[in-house]
């Protein structure tokens, strides 16, 4: 709205792009509005700036593209920096997890270290960090006090600011181990808007692999050959893959590769240079079996399937 900073990045290059370059994902900054009215005074309720998002945004099938509504205002009437509206009662048309909104006008308390009594909006860190916490919590994160990640909160961070390394220079702009795994690895129903209600997922619910169980085996390595260097845009890509020890002694491996109902990431380089990286489901699940001659010495374990470009 008129008066309100739009949170597209800090002062120091950190934006909505490199933030979820971690993640592995796109994503497409729309801007949008800046006219939107105040409809009772420069603080609005939850269910004030619900109403907006269903107002102004434009339609979009969350089947085919993930969409977060962000409206940043003067003031809010339930909490001073920012809220992941879109939950309980506030939620009128029962899509959750849809929309944030971000408080500009918010003085910041004293002991914020160097931006202690500035305006929200002119302190690009902070004020950028609490919209990647609060689209955050959209996708279906909870608070997390591990560390000064993005799912830590913004007062605790403060607290922790030293004389040597003050608020806002103790942002940590990462995610935490377990939310990094929990956004790339949780059923996409809890991530995607519109799906699991919030507070629907945990550090336990989805289960997903433990950590533990994640291993890289130094010696072991998968080996990936094309069959055909190039192939026309939507064939089927058949490949071997060679499992192979490297190490000077003997590995116990699987007895199989199990890819049906996983994914792979797929990268793909044409003429003049050009790189498609896509996901894509693979449906084998293959028998590894020793192979003869010099690919057994040197501890070959083959296979072939064949993936979708």
């Amino acid at each position: 709205m008129n008066g309100s900073e739009q949170p597209t990045a800090d002062s120091a290059g950190h934006t909505w792009q490199s933030v979820t370059d971690e993640l592995g994902w796109q994503v497409d900054v729309r801007l949008s509005d800046t006219n939107v009215a105040e409809p009772s005074g420069d603080s609005w309720s939850d269910a004030e700036m619900h109403a907006a998002m269903l107002a102004r945004r434009d339609a979009v099938n969350l089947d085919r593209e993930w969409r977060y509504h962000g409206l940043t205002v003067k003031n809010i009437d339930s909490t001073p920096r920012g809220i992941m509206y879109d939950a309980a009662g506030t939620d009128s048309n029962n899509v959750p997890r849809e929309g944030i909104g971000i408080a500009s006008h918010w003085t910041i308390d004293p002991g914020w270290g160097t931006v202690s009594g500035q305006r929200f909006g002119t302190a690009a860190a902070p004020y950028f960090r609490t919209a990647i916490h609060e689209i955050d919590l959209a996708m279906g994160l909870v608070h997390n006090f591990a560390d000064f990640g993005f799912m830590c909160t913004s007062d605790v961070i403060a607290a922790a600011g030293t004389p040597s390394n003050p608020f806002p220079n103790n942002i940590q702009w990462s995610y935490h181990t377990e939310n990094l795994k929990q956004l790339r690895h949780y059923p996409d129903p809890f991530v995607r808007p519109g799906a699991v209600a919030f507070g629907g997922a945990s550090s336990t619910t989805p289960a997903i692999t433990p950590t533990d169980l994640e291993v890289d085996v130094d010696g072991l390595a998968l080996v990936v050959t094309p069959l055909l260097g190039e192939v026309p845009i939507g064939a089927p890509v058949r490949v071997g893959i060679a499992l192979v020890n490297r190490s000077a002694q003997p590995m116990r491996v699987p007895a199989g590769l199990a890819l049906k109902g996983d994914f792979v990431d797929l990268a793909s380089t044409g003429a003049g240079a050009s790189r498609a990286v896509g996901r894509e489901r693979c449906g084998d699940r293959i028998r590894l079996r020793p192979r003869q001659g010099r690919d057994a010495r040197d501890g070959r374990f083959g296979l072939r399937s064949r993936l979708r470009a």
